[in-house]
């Protein structure tokens, strides 16, 4: 079974409208433990896949895939991400729902909205 959940591209960069909310805690590890993001990050179009073992893999559609870790942070407030050839720093994003969906919110506070579609799903339909 294929799980969607929609988001209209004109959120970009958008405010959070008045009924969104912060997604926290163990409602993160739910929405992303096991699944597949995808979205537009920059000038990516991307899939990503959250392993519940905390491996995440990036794959920028036509770009090489790059594999890095995944946690809710200590406070639960904070999705949490690291990758191979970064610094020790891992980088922490609120997941925040928005009328029209989700959207990860960057420290800068920029949206970018994201759909999830259950199990893993990297590989970009022709």
């Amino acid at each position: 079974m294929m799980c969607i959940v929609s988001v209209n591209a004109g959120v970009f960069a958008s405010e959070p409208t008045p009924d969104a909310s912060r997604i926290t805690g163990a409602d993160i590890d739910a929405l992303l433990s096991g699944r597949t993001a995808i979205g537009e990050w920059g000038d990516d179009t991307y899939r990503q896949y959250f392993d519940p073992s905390g491996t995440t893999f990036y794959a920028p559609k036509g770009k090489r895939t790059t594999r890095g870790s995944w946690r809710v942070s200590e406070s639960g407030s904070h999705y949490e991400s690291w990758w191979s050839g970064s610094d020790d720093n891992w980088e922490a994003y609120e997941i925040i729902r928005v009328s029209d969906g989700l959207a990860w919110r960057d420290p800068k506070g920029q949206l970018y909205p994201f759909a999830m579609l259950d199990g893993q799903q990297l590989v970009w339909p022709d």
